[in-house]
């Protein structure tokens, strides 16, 4: 993989990550307003580690955009269900 296939890709999955913490937020604004707090707060709990990846995909790309190569497995991306699902699997 190129140098800007992997900036492409670490973009990318920037963007993912970001979609997956909106989608998140507005989950939680719709199960508090549909009144089932529960799940808003589980839905809460998940935030934290929604920025952390974001954070982690953002440091990817900075690497990325300052000249330093990554290894591919770093540009690989799983949605929130694909990371939960792994974490039950273990």
């Amino acid at each position: 993989m190129t140098m800007e296939q992997k900036i492409d890709k670490a973009r990318f999955t920037l963007g993912q990550a970001k979609f997956d913490l909106t989608m998140a937020k507005e989950q939680i604004r719709l199960n508090d307003s549909q009144g089932a707090p529960m799940l808003a707060k589980e839905g809460e709990a998940k935030l934290p580690g929604l920025r952390e990846i974001i954070k982690q995909r953002r440091a990817i790309y900075d690497r990325l955009l300052a000249g330093e190569d990554v290894p591919e497995e770093e540009l690989e991306f799983k949605s929130p269900r694909e990371r939960e699902e792994e974490q039950y699997s273990d």
